[in-house]
């Protein structure tokens, strides 16, 4: 399971122009899966940016 330091990095990386501030509320047990549910403090941005996306299993910019 990810701690919180470890989630927000990840966030960093993937949305760099969009901060979500999160902790880890709780883990749910989904078969054999974990679904982390995260509580949500605050959001922030830094200027304009193209969007992401996730498709065919990697971030794109879109167009």
């Amino acid at each position: 399971m990810l701690n919180d330091r470890q989630h927000r990095s990840v966030a960093a990386e993937v949305v760099s122009f969009l901060w979500f501030d999160t902790t880890i509320d709780r883990a749910v047990a989904a078969g054999d899966h974990t679904l982390v549910l995260l509580r949500l403090h605050s959001v922030a941005h830094a200027g304009d940016g193209a969007p992401l996306v996730f498709h065919r299993s990697c971030f794109r910019q879109a167009v």
